[in-house]
């Protein structure tokens, strides 16, 4: 069984997902491994990820995010994040 970004963040942004992805799986051998990237317009005052949070939560409903595609983890992980 290969794991998806989907697989371990399903129970982070949706109900009643029926696992765990630390406690019911073991995992064998990591085969490869996909980085992540946030990045934002040069105009915000934010130069780490500290920052940007803080920003996020300072200002709720101000600021837009978006994703890369179905795949991607950033944004909705700063969603439930802030």
């Amino acid at each position: 069984m290969l794991v998806v970004q989907d697989f371990v963040i399903a129970p982070i942004v949706k109900t009643n997902v029926p696992f765990d992805p630390f406690k019911s799986f073991t995992p064998v051998i990591e085969v490869a491994a996909a980085p992540e990237m946030f990045s934002v317009n040069p105009s915000v005052p934010a130069t780490n990820m500290n920052e940007l949070l803080k920003l996020l939560k300072a200002n709720p409903g101000k600021v837009q995010l978006c994703n890369a595609g179905v795949r991607d983890v950033a944004a909705p992980v700063l969603r439930v994040a802030v």
